[in-house]
């Protein structure tokens, strides 16, 4: 395996017994992501439901599951918890309301942001990524629906990581030149 498991995915848990599950705020081509609270304390999560029987899906989630456990960067979401069932897989993640890169920048004065605001996204973004890079998680799908942005747009976080995994020790970032001929 890619990542050793940090967390026990223990079956006498339910994601119903701990957490009040509400409206959906957002969807992917993995799942489905909800607003949630969690029911011992009222902290307010997200929880991402991947409804799949498919073992390599789980292996998936968990993979996921176990990345983001294993960092702690202001700029990349949190995960709390995890909960495998017959069904499928559900992440509860810490909750970061905010909008996709793409539509914040849609959503701003003249679809754009002006410089200030740019540079301090941009140097969140790179902040995020040279901070997975230093400890040989390669993301995988970074591009701007991976990345939510704060409505006051102060703040940025790296999300979505389904498709990350840990470098072998040796292996590069780089991707190899192939030449065709």
């Amino acid at each position: 395996t890619l990542f050793p498991y940090t967390t026990l995915f223990r079956s006498q848990r339910s994601l119903a017994d701990e957490y009040e599950v509400l409206e959906v705020i957002g969807q992917g081509s993995a799942g489905v992501v909800r607003r949630a609270v969690r029911r011992s304390d009222g902290t307010k999560v997200a929880v991402k439901k991947m409804r799949t029987q498919d073992e390599e899906m789980v292996n998936i989630a968990k993979r996921e599951f176990d990345v983001l456990c294993a960092l702690d960067h202001a700029h990349v979401i949190r995960s709390i918890d995890c909960f495998v069932t017959m069904t499928g897989v559900s992440l509860v993640l810490e909750l970061f309301d905010g909008l996709e890169l793409n539509a914040a920048i849609r959503a701003a004065p003249e679809r754009r942001f002006t410089e200030d605001v740019s540079l301090n996204l941009f140097t969140q973004l790179l902040s995020a990524v040279s901070y997975l890079h230093g400890r040989s998680i390669a993301h995988r799908d970074v591009k701007s629906q991976n990345f939510l942005v704060a409505p006051s747009l102060e703040c940025l976080k790296l999300v979505d990581f389904n498709a990350a995994g840990r470098l072998a020790e040796g292996e590069s970032l780089r991707s190899e030149e192939r030449r065709v001929g």
